[in-house]
């Protein structure tokens, strides 16, 4: 197709759409920057290039594709949403705030699906977390919980900052609760695990860590928890032991 209509999209949509079956993610997005290259208005390419982008680890061409996209259609929801998303993964918080908030807008405008509002006061609500406003989080959390009963995120975010202001009891039972909603989440179990760990409940944070390690034997933070405790409960042979797994881990990661 592409040798015979090389001008065309036809080829490269079609090219694209099986790289992205394939889950090719250097193959998907270099379609995908051609096809915009062809089609600089096409607001939907746009998107995909932003996915791939992302897949490949890089937010700021992620972030350049997405905000193409929202410029030619300001109305994609979901290229609202893994903006928004990309801007926390990239610690980019204060350009995050303002995104989640409109998405929260429209939430209680009743623009959203009942999983689209949520997504959007967990995001606004993990915003405010990361820029340390934990009133501000707390609120959200809790608007959240009443929207969606039993919400995990929402439960983990209020766990969260109840957990930065030193609220141990609070934190630890919304982990609790988190867990309860989302019982195969390893990042609320590690999370509950330090948690129990700053409160001086060794044996029950040792038991959450390991909880949390064999949900997810890769979970190089679980491991450091784990040190952590060994650490501080007189185990310090033991704490190399899991800051060797969680090294060799990280190496492993990074080749």
């Amino acid at each position: 197709m592409l040798t015979l209509e090389p001008d065309g999209r036809t080829g490269y949509d079609t090219l694209a759409t099986i790289y992205e079956q394939m889950g090719e993610r250097d193959q998907a997005a270099e379609m995908y920057a051609h096809i915009v290259e062809m089609d600089p208005d096409d607001a939907e390419a746009w998107e995909h290039l932003g996915t791939w982008r992302s897949l490949q680890e890089n937010k700021d061409a992620a972030i350049e594709a997405y905000s193409r996209a929202l410029a030619i259609d300001p109305q994609r929801i979901t290229a609202s949403f893994s903006l928004a998303e990309t801007y926390l993964e990239a610690e980019r918080y204060d350009e995050a705030l303002p995104l989640y908030q409109s998405l929260v807008d429209a939430a209680a405008r009743g623009e959203m699906q009942v999983d689209d509002q949520a997504a959007a006061y967990a995001g606004l609500a993990e915003t405010y977390n990361s820029l340390e406003r934990y009133e501000d989080a707390t609120k959200t959390a809790q608007t959240l919980l009443e929207l969606s009963n039993d919400d995990p995120e929402g439960y983990y975010q209020l766990a969260t900052a109840y957990d930065a202001q030193g609220q141990y009891d609070e934190a630890i039972e919304n982990y609790q609760n988190a867990i309860e909603s989302d019982p195969l989440n390893a990042d609320y179990y590690n999370d509950l695990a330090d948690t129990l760990r700053e409160a001086k409940r060794f044996d029950e944070a040792l038991d959450v860590a390991q909880q949390a390690i064999s949900m997810d034997p890769s979970m190089i933070l679980a491991y450091e928890t784990m040190a952590q405790i060994y650490e501080e409960t007189g185990r310090p042979k033991d704490a190399v032991v899991a800051t060797s797994q969680a090294n060799a881990l990280r190496s492993a990661s990074e080749l």
